[in-house]
C-alpha cells in the first residue's frame, strides 16, 4: 500500500516517513497541500495520505475535498496540533477517515494507518467484488438469452414432431428457403468471379497508359497525371478492390456452402431412401447445431473410414441433430467436449458415437429416457419427445440405440446401423 505523508515542517515529514517505511510501508512526500496533490493526480496510487491542516499554498481541508473528487476511497488522516471539535466534526463530514493531533504518538499513528489500509482494502475487494458480479450478471444474461432462443426453437421443432412424427414441413421449408438463397449467391458468385477478371484486365491497362505517359510525355503533363493519379489514390485503390472481391468471393462461398447444408439436412432433393455418407451428414448436422452448441463445448471429430449406408438421410440427420443438441445442453460447466466417431462395426453395420462430458444421467433414469414425454429439464424446457422419436427412427431403419451414463462423468450414445439398411417401404412408414 503505498502512503502519501504531507506537511510543511521538514522534521514531522521525515519522522513520519521513517517510521511507516520501517513498517514497510512505501512512503512518498510532499512539503504543502499543492504539491501533494499533484503528486496525487499524476502517481494515482496512493491509498492513504497524511495531511497536515494548517499549510501554506493548500490547507489540509482543501486537499481534502480535491482528493476525495478524483478517488473517493482514499483514506485521509488529519494531522493538527490547533484543530477543536468543530473542525474534526467539518472534516469527517468531508469524508476525513479520523485525525491525529501533533506531536503524534507513534503506537497510535500505526493503529490508525492500520485502520485505513484495513477500510481501504475492503473497499478495493468490495468495488472488485461489485464489478465481478456485473460482469457475471451479464454473462447470465447473455447465457440465458442464448439458452431462450435454444430452447425455443427446440420447442417449435418438438411441436413439429408432435403432430406429425415426421420433418417434412421443415424440411419442405429448408429446401424452399435453400433454393431461393442458392439463386441470387450463384448470381453474385457468378458476377464478382467476372468482376475480378475485369479489374484484372483494367488494372493492366491502367498501368501500362500510366507508366507510357509518365516516361513519353511531357513534364507538364506527367506531373499533372502523377499528381492525380497520388491524389485519388490509385496506386491503394487499385489492390484494394482486388482485396474487395476477394472478401466477397470468400463470404459468398460461405453462404453457398450453408446454403448447401440445409439442403442436405433436409434431404427433400433427393429419394427418401438413399445411399448416405454419415461422416458428411453429421457435418451438415453440426453446422444447423452450431448455435445450439458453440458456447458450451468444443466438437472433437473421431472419424473412421466406414462405406456409405442405406437410410433415409433425412431422419438420421434428425437423430443426430436430437442428441447433438442434447449433448450441449447436459453440458453445465467450461471445458465442455462432444466426441463424434464413426467407424464399422462388424462385416453389415456400422457405429456412430456421440459421447459428453457433461452431467450425466442417474442409473434409475437409464430405462424412461426413451419414454415418450420423460424428460429432466425444466417445465416448458422441452416435450421429452426428441429420444422417443430418435429410438423409433433407428428401430425403424433396423438398427440399435444404446446409451452409456455416469453422473458427473457424461453420456455416450451408440446408434448401430445397417449398411444396405431396410425394404424402401419400412423407411417410409
Amino acid at each position: 500500500m503505498h502512503i502519501l505523508v504531507i506537511d510543511d515542517e521538514k522534521y514531522i515529514r521525515e519522522m513520519l516517513s521513517d517510521a511507516l517505511s520501517f513498517q514497510n510501508y512505501k512512503v512518498q512526500t510532499a512539503e504543502d497541500g499543492l504539491k501533494g496533490l499533484k503528486l496525487f493526480k499524476r502517481q494515482g496510487n496512493f491509498g492513504v495520505v497524511l495531511t497536515d491542516l494548517l499549510m501554506p499554498q493548500m490547507n489540509g481541508m482543501d486537499f481534502l475535498e480535491h482528493a476525495k473528487k478524483i478517488d473517493p476511497y482514499v483514506e485521509v488522516i488529519l494531522l493538527t496540533g490547533f484543530g477543536t471539535n468543530e473542525t474534526v466534526i467539518d472534516a469527517l463530514k468531508k469524508g476525513a477517515f479520523d485525525y491525529l493531533q501533533k506531536p503524534t504518538n507513534i503506537d497510535e499513528l500505526f493503529l490508525t494507518v492500520r485502520r485505513a489500509i484495513e477500510r481501504r482494502r475492503l473497499y478495493e475487494e468490495n468495488r472488485q467484488y461489485q464489478a465481478n458480479l456485473e460482469r457475471l450478471v451479464k454473462e447470465l444474461e447473455h447465457q440465458n438469452k442464448e439458452l431462450e432462443n435454444t430452447l425455443r426453437k427446440l420447442s417449435e421443432t418438438q411441436s413439429q414432431l408432435v403432430q406429425s412424427e415426421k420433418l417434412a414441413s421443415l424440411g419442405q421449408l429448408a429446401a424452399g428457403v435453400a433454393h431461393e438463397i442458392n439463386n441470387p449467391v450463384g448470381f453474385v458468385l457468378s458476377n464478382l468471379n467476372s468482376m475480378k477478371k475485369f479489374m484484372g484486365r483494367i488494372h493492366k491497362v491502367l498501368d501500362f497508359i500510366h507508366t507510357e505517359v509518365m516516361e513519353k510525355s511531357g513534364a507538364d503533363l506527367g506531373n499533372q497525371i502523377k499528381s492525380i493519379w497520388n491524389r485519388q489514390k490509385i496506386e491503394i485503390i487499385l489492390p484494394e478492390i482486388a482485396n474487395i472481391i476477394e472478401e466477397s468471393i470468400e463470404g459468398s462461398n460461405r453462404v453457398k456452402t450453408i446454403v448447401q447444408d440445409l439442403k442436405n439436412f433436409s434431404n427433400l432433393d433427393r429419394a427418401q431412401i438413399t445411399l448416405a455418407d454419415i461422416p458428411a451428414a453429421i457435418e451438415s448436422t453440426l453446422n444447423i447445431a452450431r448455435n445450439a452448441i458453440k458456447y458450451k463445448a468444443e466438437v472433437i471429430k473421431e472419424f473412421e473410414d466406414i462405406p456409405p449406408i442405406k437410410c433415409n438421410l433425412q431422419q438420421i440427420n434428425q437423430v443426430f441433430l436430437n442428441i447433438i443438441v442434447n449433448a450441449g445442453q447436459a453440458i453445465h460447466k467450461p471445458g465442455g467436449k462432444i466426441y463424434l466417431r464413426t467407424r464399422r462395426e462388424d462385416d453389415l453395420h456400422i457405429r456412430v458415437e456421440i459421447e459428453d462430458n457433461g452431467i450425466g444421467i442417474k442409473k434409475e433414469n437409464l430405462n424412461k429416457i426413451f419414454d415418450p414425454f420423460y424428460t429432466t429439464k425444466e417445465v416448458g424446457s422441452g416435450t421429452g419427445l426428441g429420444l422417443t422419436i430418435s429410438y423409433r427412427i433407428i428401430k425403424e431403419h433396423g438398427g440399435e440405440i444404446l446409451v452409456d451414463s455416469e453422473v458427473g462423468r457424461g453420456t455416450k450414445f451408440s446408434l448401430i446401423l445397417p449398411i444396405e439398411g431396410v425394404p424402401e417401404e419400412g423407411g417410409n412408414e
